[in-house]
């Protein structure tokens, strides 16, 4: 690895309260090169009404983190 260069995508996904039903390749460039690092952000991955905002339900947040795991690999970790 050259140190003196650090490759970093960064991006934010507006879910639109849907869960990843599409492969996320395109989107995170994985055919164009390798990244060091990935900056992720999300948007309304759970519906925008008061009582969803107010329940702790975190099912459709793993299913994107688990959807980006499996993109990006076993050699970034999410944080």
């Amino acid at each position: 690895m050259d140190t003196d260069q650090l490759f970093l995508f960064c991006g934010t996904l507006n879910a639109g309260t849907k869960g990843p039903e599409d492969p996320l390749r395109d989107w995170l460039r994985l055919d164009k090169g390798y990244f060091h690092i990935y900056a992720i952000s999300t948007q309304e991955i759970v519906p925008l009404k008061f009582g969803q905002l107010v329940k702790d339900d975190t099912s459709n947040q793993r299913r994107w983190e688990q959807a980006l795991q499996l993109e990006l690999g076993d050699s970034y970790e999410l944080v």
